[in-house]
């Protein structure tokens, strides 16, 4: 079978497009850090799309005025591919934590074990069921993250 050059190209540009991630059209919270937000709300959000989407929650600890988080938000910037990987396998959610958390904060991480640094990865069942508690130094590299460790961290917890 005799296959149009022009039109294979065509839809694979499509079909790749289709499949990339729209940071812009991702939920609020999960793009930021943000200190007024209410955790519980957020978390039920991200509970709704987690459960039709058939994902997990990556809940992140952290804030702007972290530097590894910072690190960790140019990361994705500048690696489109994972990027769309770990927010099309996760429901992530960022849920500010330190110095002026506000109560909702401070009540959701008392369920949890406790952050021993910035950003701290909760990985939740769609239930918000707790199944692990993870450091993120182990992915850092010089100043910024580990492309492969991230990759393999995308693919061993979806």
């Amino acid at each position: 079978m005799k296959i149009n050059c022009k039109i294979f190209f065509v839809s694979l540009l499509i079909a790749l497009n289709l499949s990339a991630i729209d940071m812009n059209n991702l939920p609020k919270y999960s793009t930021g850090y943000d200190k007024k937000a209410n955790a519980y709300e957020d978390l039920v959000k991200a509970m709704d799309k987690a459960k039709e989407s058939n994902k997990k929650i990556l809940l992140i600890a952290g804030g702007d005025w972290c530097k590894w988080c910072g690190f960790f938000d140019d990361f994705f910037k500048n690696n489109t591919k994972v990027s769309n990987d770990f927010y099309g396998s996760f429901e992530v959610l960022k849920v500010y934590y330190g110095n002026g958390m506000n109560e909702s904060s401070k009540s959701l991480f008392k369920q949890f074990p406790k952050i021993e640094g910035t950003p701290h990865f909760y990985l939740l069942d769609k239930n918000a069921k707790l199944l692990e508690s993870i450091g993120t130094a182990y992915l850092e590299e010089g100043n910024g993250y580990n492309k492969s460790k991230i990759v393999e961290f995308i693919n061993s917890k979806k």
